[in-house]
């Protein structure tokens, strides 16, 4: 008999961002696979549309209310009968494998994602927080199923006793493909970038790379920004500020249904994450990079965090050090517009081979072990 797996994850679409997809991608392929599935998360209001691939999963959805909602994902557990039979698998450590685990679960496991782990600035974080609570979660923990190395290394810092492995995420790459009839724009070098607008994301980073160009280069390049976030109202005013405004548009938010156009319409997309040792905001992984892959479209992105397990270099993309080289990049790209080409179908054929959601799931499974 199959154990029953509960997705437990405050982050389930319809709310956007890479822990959300991630869940819903997981419980999908669970599903088609005939494992027994649920889905235990919170409810949600926002302009985003229910998701492309939930079909015949059930979930079950608290208030998003902090503490009430605690304590109904606990209640709501500690009253399933025979905990043996089931397997939960926790978006994050805090509060969904803690839960679970005061619950009275035994097999549980935690999906880590680096910015959850990182102690930031926090006097409470640093002493209490991470090396005490967090170390105590993981290590209960049946497994600690990291989305990257450098994830992987940060779980092992703050719990050496836990069970960790990596396992780096996976596309829908029959949802996110490209688009062979489109015909690009010759004229511009035209980049994406898909992401909630946070300052340690580095949008501000791409505009002084763009910025900085000679103009004859400078005015060949087309940038879409798609997502909302804290930094974007001051992203609109340094774009105001730099005389690109013509050249930048803000999609604002983007729903499943639409991505693979953003992507496909795109030459390259490129996201600048930065890495702040004193701020717990980090890339562990960067789920865009390789859907924009996935759409033959290859992406440029920064030596930080888990960007590397996403980026292969000159296998489908770039790692870049700052806009110094940013800038570099995009002359050469617009001189030579066949590299984007000849990169892209790099892009597609290594999502194929080796980052598709088959491949992720065989591999949870036997972490699962079930």
């Amino acid at each position: 008999m199959k154990k029953e797996i509960i997705i437990f994850s405050y982050d389930f679409p319809p709310s956007d961002g890479g822990i959300a997809r991630l869940c819903s991608e997981i419980a999908s392929n669970l599903h088609e696979r005939d494992y027994n599935v649920q889905v235990l998360t919170t409810e949600h209001k926002g302009e985003n549309k229910a998701p492309y691939n939930i079909k015949g999963i059930p979930v079950l959805r608290k208030t998003a209310k902090r503490i009430i909602c605690e304590w109904k994902m606990f209640y709501h557990l500690v009253n399933i009968k025979n905990k043996i039979d089931y397997i939960i698998l926790c978006g994050l450590w805090y509060p969904e494998a803690l839960i679970a685990l005061l619950a009275g679960f035994k097999n549980v496991y935690i999906l880590t994602h680096a910015a959850e782990l990182r102690p930031g600035k926090s006097a409470f974080r640093k002493n209490i927080w991470i090396p005490i609570i967090a170390n105590w979660v993981l290590r209960s923990a049946k497994r600690v199923i990291a989305n990257s190395e450098y994830t992987a290394n940060l779980s092992k810092t703050v719990a050496p006793k836990a069970i960790v492995v990596t396992l780096p995420l996976a596309v829908n790459h029959n949802y996110f493909t490209p688009n062979i009839s489109s015909i690009k724009n010759s004229e511009y070098l035209i980049i994406s970038t898909v992401s909630r607008i946070c300052k340690f994301k580095g949008h501000d980073t791409i505009l002084e790379a763009i910025q900085q160009l000679p103009i004859e280069i400078r005015n060949k390049i087309r940038w879409k920004i798609a997502g909302n976030g804290p930094y974007k109202q001051t992203l609109i005013k340094l774009v105001e500020e730099s005389g690109l405004s013509s050249q930048i548009e803000f999609l604002g938010f983007v729903p499943d249904e639409e991505l693979p156009i953003v992507y496909q319409s795109s030459d390259v997309f490129v996201l600048c994450t930065r890495e702040d040792s004193d701020s717990n905001s980090v890339e562990g992984f960067g789920l865009v990079f390789l859907e924009a892959q996935a759409c033959g479209i290859p992406a440029i992105g920064t030596r930080a965090g888990g960007i590397p397990s996403a980026i292969k270099e000159e296998n489908g993309g770039w790692l870049i050090k700052n806009k110094d080289d940013l800038s570099k990049l995009f002359i050469n790209l617009i001189n030579d517009q066949s590299i984007c080409e000849q990169m892209g179908r790099k892009a597609r054929l290594r999502v194929e081979r080796e980052t598709t959601w088959n491949i992720y799931i065989n591999k949870l499974i036997k972490y699962l072990e079930i």
